[in-house]
C-alpha cells in the first residue's frame, strides 16, 4: 500500500492520459509457498473517502524458495539468545 509506505506523506497527481513508473518495493520474508498478489489504483483520501478506480485480483504470482523452512507464515527475524548463568 502505498500511502502506508509513504506514511501518508506521499500523493501523486495525475491527469488524463498521464503515463507513471512506479517501484514498490517488499521483503519477501515468507514461508515457502506460492502467494497471489493483487494490484489496485484508488483515487481520493485513503482515511476518508477512498475510490477505487481499477482492481486486478492475484494477478502475479509469486513461488518463494528458502533454504531452511519454519513454521508460520512468516520470518519475523526474531533473534534469541541465553542471557543467563551457564550450568
Amino acid at each position: 500500500n502505498s500511502f502506508l509506505a509513504s506514511e501518508g506523506r506521499t500523493t501523486i497527481a495525475v491527469r488524463a492520459g498521464d503515463v507513471k513508473v512506479f517501484k514498490f518495493t517488499v521483503p519477501l520474508d515468507l514461508n515457502e509457498a506460492s502467494y497471489m498478489v493483487s494490484l489496485g489504483v484508488s483515487s481520493g483520501d485513503p482515511l476518508a473517502d477512498l475510490t477505487p478506480l481499477d482492481r486486478r485480483y492475484d494477478s502475479i504470482m509469486l513461488d518463494v524458495a528458502r533454504g531452511m523452512q519454519f513454521w508460520g507464515m512468516m520470518d519475523l527475524k526474531a533473534d534469541f539468545e541465553i542471557v543467563g548463568p551457564s550450568a
